[in-house]
């Protein structure tokens, strides 16, 4: 397995001092979100609360030794399906298991989801089929780990990468193809699919498009609470990480 990357060193230090990020100004970008949590009427997450969040969860350690587990090997390289943007789908699908209050099984099945959900890739244009190819492909990214011992924890991490990239009316298809019991098999999905869907926003490089990300299409309630989130976080991505603006100086004007 490669080294641990820049991203996720990004990442982590994000993580771990979120308040050294969140003095950019950045709120402009926001108020094109008014409107869309009006419609939606409900409260959107702020970056400002993420550090505290995962503390009070006691999931801030979970997600910093989630995000070093990824197996970059593994992944498909592209700056636009590649090691950040599995990154920030890991991120946003961890907060609504939590708000959903999901049991561990089912949490890691969507997080090992969210990190391989494109590894059967072979461009960044849409291909209904990259997410079956990802699913015949994890076999042996997860071959070393016991939790998969369980076939059937295995197979609802298939049928879930699978379904990611086609159309929702095909689950029962895709349930009797990988034998698993079809409630669990929605809850993972539609949790893997939100998650990938809040990320589109990094397609305008932050520029927060309704065009790009058709939150009326957002499958559950937690994740419409994400849509300012995941608009900072890929903001900050930007603006930052693409060395736009030199994070010390921002730290030193606080």
């Amino acid at each position: 397995m490669s080294d641990i990357t820049k991203e996720q060193i990004f990442f982590i230090d994000l993580i771990n001092n979120t308040d050294s990020y969140f003095s950019i100004n950045y709120n402009k970008e926001y108020t094109k979100y008014k409107s869309i949590e009006d419609k939606h009427r409900v409260p959107q997450f702020d970056i400002i609360i993420l550090k505290k969040y995962l503390e009070q969860n006691n999931l801030k350690e979970f997600l910093i030794d989630e995000i070093k587990s990824i197996n970059i090997d593994a992944l498909y390289k592209s700056n636009t399906h590649g090691i950040s943007h599995n990154i920030k789908v890991l991120i946003y699908a961890l907060i609504i298991c939590c708000e959903q209050k999901l049991d561990y099984a089912k949490t890691k099945i969507i997080l090992d989801a969210c990190k391989y959900h494109d590894i059967g890739r072979k461009n960044d244009i849409e291909d209904k089929y990259h997410g079956e190819r990802s699913s015949n492909k994890v076999d042996e990214v997860i071959k070393d780990d016991k939790f998969y011992s369980n076939q059937q924890y295995k197979s609802l991490l298939k049928a879930a990468m699978e379904i990611h990239s086609k159309n929702d009316n095909e689950e029962n298809i895709i349930a009797t193809k990988h034998q698993v019991d079809l409630e669990e098999f929605r809850t993972i999905y539609r949790i893997l699919k939100d998650a990938d869907a809040l990320d589109r926003i990094r397609l305008t490089m932050a520029i927060p498009l309704i065009t790009d990300l058709k939150t009326e299409y957002l499958r559950t309630n937690e994740s419409k609470k994400l849509i300012k989130f995941a608009s900072q976080l890929n903001t900050i991505y930007y603006l930052i990480f693409l060395k736009k603006i030199d994070i010390k100086r921002v730290q030193s004007s606080k």
